[in-house]
């Protein structure tokens, strides 16, 4: 209704709400090239799910505060670093990229000690600074309590913390979801760990954030007005963040233009 009064909040936490009602869990059956193996109903249908299925408390959303744990400066950098690569990260803000390093807590492991347990509910994101971990994963199907599981692995290999830092575990910050592989310690090794909940938590806030202040840009221009409010978050939730540095062209004059441009700072 145009001159309504409009609540960002209210509106995601109403969509959120929406989504929290309608999304089902997937199921899937697994199979190889020799024969099928379908695992039982039970897990399954416990396989996987949005990261929204688990309880969200909307009314803390916009009061939540990151923890923050002291680590070095070099560690900082190279967690940035990794984070501003990462197909899960790169288009947040570099203030919400700082909060998910600060929100990084450090943890050692020892020789041969899981790390990732294959089958186990993820909910953290390994980043590992220290060391060397050993990677296994096993045939598509393969039970978690299959006693001949080592005979099962597909694929083993290594990940090292030299020469870069390396991430691994990130589909647990999407979905609670089973591990697919396991993930051992090879000697004394140190990894920052990020938990789930915060994540969701940075990306919900994120969301309000930008919801909030590009409708009232959308609001004031003519050629968005007679769009319906559902229609304005479409366009907003497909905004992507640019960071541009000083002296750097957005785009140059006689260009043809593909691209809509929302000045949030600067």
């Amino acid at each position: 209704m145009a001159g309504a009064a409009f609540d960002a909040e209210q509106q995601y936490k109403s969509s959120l709400c929406e989504v929290l009602d309608s999304t089902k869990v997937n199921s899937r059956i697994f199979t190889n090239a020799t024969k099928v193996i379908t695992p039982p109903t039970e897990y399954l249908n416990r396989k996987r799910g949005s990261i929204f299925q688990k309880n969200v408390e909307l009314n803390s959303i916009g009061k939540f505060v990151a923890p923050v744990f002291e680590k070095s400066q070099s560690d900082t950098e190279n967690i940035l670093k990794l984070l501003q690569d990462s197909f899960l990260t790169k288009h947040l803000t570099d203030n919400d990229r700082q909060t998910l390093a600060n929100a990084m807590k450090q943890q050692h492991f020892e020789h041969d000690e899981l790390i990732i347990k294959y089958g186990a509910i993820g909910d953290k994101y390994f980043v590992l600074s220290e060391g060397t971990v050993k990677v296994k994963v096993y045939e598509p199907g393969s039970l978690p309590s299959d006693p001949n599981l080592e005979s099962l692995i597909k694929i083993e290999k290594q990940l090292s913390a030299n020469p870069n830092m390396i991430g691994f575990g990130e589909i647990a910050l999407l979905m609670n979801d089973k591990r697919t592989a396991s993930v051992i310690a090879q000697g004394s090794c140190s990894c920052w760990v990020l938990s789930a909940d915060v994540f969701k938590n940075i990306i919900a806030q994120n969301t309000l954030r930008k919801r909030s202040i590009n409708l009232n840009y959308l609001n004031q221009v003519n050629l968005f007005k007679k769009l319906e409010i559902h229609e304005k978050m479409k366009l907003i939730d497909g905004l992507e963040v640019l960071q541009v540095k000083k002296g750097e062209f957005v785009f140059h004059e006689g260009e043809i233009g593909n691209q809509f441009f929302i000045i949030e700072e600067g």
